[in-house]
C-alpha cells in the first residue's frame, strides 16, 4: 500500500465504499468520476474495467484485514480476552461497511471472486478465531470442560452457515449486528466469570471491568 500510486487508490477506496453500499451493479464508471472530480478517461487509466475495480477493491479489503488480523493476533501485549474482543471490533467494524446489494452482487455477479472472499474468511478470519480460542483454552480464560478445539468447529458451522447472502439477505438487521450478537452469545457460554467481564467491558476499562483514566 505504501507504493501504491495516490489517484489510483483514491479510485479505489471511493469504488470500495460505493460498492459496500449501493452494491456493485448499482454504482457506474461515470458516476465514480463525477464523486471523484476526475474523468473517465482518468479512471480508465488506472483500471480496465469495473470488474478490475471491484476485483481490485475486494483486494484492497482482504489485505488490510489480513494486516489488521494479524497484527492482533501476534500483539503480545494483549491477552487471549482482549485479542478476541479487539478482533470482534475489528471484523464488525469492516462488516458495517457492507450493505446487503453488496454479498448479493458479489454471490450472484461475480461467484469466482465470492469463492476467494469465502476462501479468505475460512483461512483468515476464522483461522484467526480459531488461535484465539486455543490460546484461550490454554491460559485457562475458557469454563472448564469446554474443548476449544470443539468449540471452533461449532463456531465454524454457525458461522459458514449464518454468515453467507443466502441468509444475510433475510435478516433484518445489519451483518455487524448480527456478527456482534453472535460473538455475544457464543463467548458468554465458554468464557470464565472473570474473562466475561473483560470482554464484556468498555472499551478503555482495567481488568476489572472499570473504565481506566482519572476521574
Amino acid at each position: 500500500m505504501q507504493n501504491e500510486n495516490p489517484v489510483r487508490l483514491q479510485i479505489l477506496r471511493k469504488a470500495q465504499e460505493q460498492f459496500f453500499t449501493h452494491g456493485f451493479s448499482k454504482v457506474t464508471t461515470e458516476e465514480l468520476a463525477a464523486e471523484l472530480g476526475i474523468s473517465k478517461k482518468t479512471l480508465y487509466q488506472h483500471f480496465s474495467s469495473k470488474d478490475e475495480l471491484l476485483r481490485q477493491s475486494v483486494y484492497l479489503m482482504r489485505d488490510e484485514m489480513v494486516a489488521a488480523v494479524n497484527g492482533i493476533v501476534d500483539d503480545r501485549r494483549m491477552d487471549a480476552v482482549d485479542k478476541l474482543k479487539l478482533l470482534m471490533m475489528t471484523v464488525g467494524t469492516k462488516l458495517s461497511q457492507m450493505r446487503r446489494p453488496y454479498f448479493e452482487d458479489l454471490r450472484r455477479k461475480a461467484p469466482e471472486l465470492w469463492r476467494e472472499v469465502e476462501q479468505f474468511r475460512r483461512e483468515h478470519i476464522l483461522g484467526a478465531f480459531e488461535r484465539l480460542i486455543v490460546e484461550g483454552g490454554r491460559k485457562g480464560v475458557l469454563r472448564m470442560g469446554v474443548d476449544p478445539h470443539l468449540f471452533v468447529l461449532m463456531f465454524y458451522a454457525v458461522v459458514q452457515n449464518v454468515f453467507n447472502p443466502d441468509v444475510l439477505s433475510q435478516l433484518p438487521f445489519t451483518p455487524q449486528v448480527a456478527f456482534e450478537t453472535f460473538m455475544k452469545v457464543m463467548m458468554e457460554g465458554v468464557l470464565t466469570d472473570e474473562a466475561k467481564v473483560r470482554f464484556n467491558a468498555p472499551a478503555g476499562a482495567d481488568k476489572g471491568g472499570k473504565r481506566s483514566g482519572r476521574s
